[in-house]
């Protein structure tokens, strides 16, 4: 069960980073548009950031959340005895507050990580605003 645990957390992990990845690929234009116009890289790299963080801060509050509410909505009705019968006393899910946070620290890690190196890379900003002349 820890192994399967591990696996989703670090399946969780990719997703976040892949994505991550994506959004600083699809603003590159715009990230050259702004640095042409004055931007300083710090501003422009401190924005990235935060609005990866805060993707990421959502969607790992919400994804805990619901995994949480589900073990304990789920977990009475699938626990059984071996004569299929619901057991007696009821099933008590617990689920330590501290271990629970430490995997979605853990999770997020990763993808905040890649959050925070997303800021605008490539000296050549010319080569990136030939494109948007031509649109």
């Amino acid at each position: 069960m820890a192994a399967l645990a591990a696996a989703c957390a670090v399946l969780a992990a990719i997703g976040f980073a892949t994505s991550t990845a994506a959004e600083r690929r699809v603003r590159g234009r715009e990230f050259s548009v702004l640095l042409a116009l004055g931007t300083p890289r710090r501003s422009l790299a401190l924005s990235a950031a935060a609005e990866g963080g805060v993707l990421i801060a959502v969607g790992t509050a919400v994804g805990t959340g619901l995994g949480v509410t589900l073990v304990h909505l789920m977990a009475p009705l699938v626990v059984l005895t071996p004569a299929a019968g619901r057991p007696f006393p009821p099933v008590q899910v617990d689920m330590p507050f501290w271990q629970t946070l430490l995997t979605a620290v853990a999770v997020a890690a990763v993808p905040l990580l890649s959050a925070a190196l997303s800021g605008p890379r490539g000296r050549d900003i010319a080569a990136r605003l030939r494109p948007v002349e031509e649109m």
